[in-house]
């Protein structure tokens, strides 16, 4: 099975930062990161990992999620399947759009879209077809996801 290009970026961007794909750094940074160590591994080899695990590490890493250029690192970003429910739901109203047409259009398959709409979980390559075809940049869908590293003040909890 060959590697998505989206899994193909992400990976040699991960081992650049993990001493080429150490496993004990892996591990290490994933979790950092607020990911389980196991999806970290799977991003050092190059192998699909879901969509939200692939936006937060694409912003540990410091890269675009859609292209795989440099960007600025950002923490803890996740996809707020809801807000993409509801750009799909809107999307189809607006443009009139079965979903088969919708599917055609956009490059997916109609189950994908189905999904999509439902706001359940797709791979990391039918989320990203789908924001390029509505033109919108995968970190629209996102939501801050706080990972606490180590012991915090009660302040700091309520705060969050």
């Amino acid at each position: 099975m060959t590697a998505s290009v989206p899994a193909k970026r992400l990976g040699k961007a991960f081992r650049a930062i993990t001493g080429n794909g150490d496993p004990g750094q892996v591990i290490s940074f994933a979790r950092q990161w607020g990911i389980d160590g196991r999806l970290g591994r799977r991003a050092a080899k190059d192998i699909e990992i879901n969509a939200s695990a692939y936006l937060r590490l694409c912003g540990a890493v410091g890269i675009d999620p859609a292209t795989g250029r440099p960007a600025p690192a950002e923490e803890f970003t996740d996809i707020d399947w809801r807000l993409v429910s509801l750009t799909v739901c809107m999307t189809l109203i607006e443009k009139s759009l079965s979903i088969r047409a919708a599917a055609k259009r956009w490059k997916l398959s109609p189950a994908a879209v189905v999904r999509l709409r439902e706001g359940e979980p797709v791979n990391v390559e039918n989320f990203l077809a789908f924001c390029k075809a509505t033109g919108a940049k995968p970190t629209k869908f996102r939501t801050r996801v706080p990972v606490f590293h180590g012991k915090q003040s009660v302040e700091q909890v309520e705060h969050v």
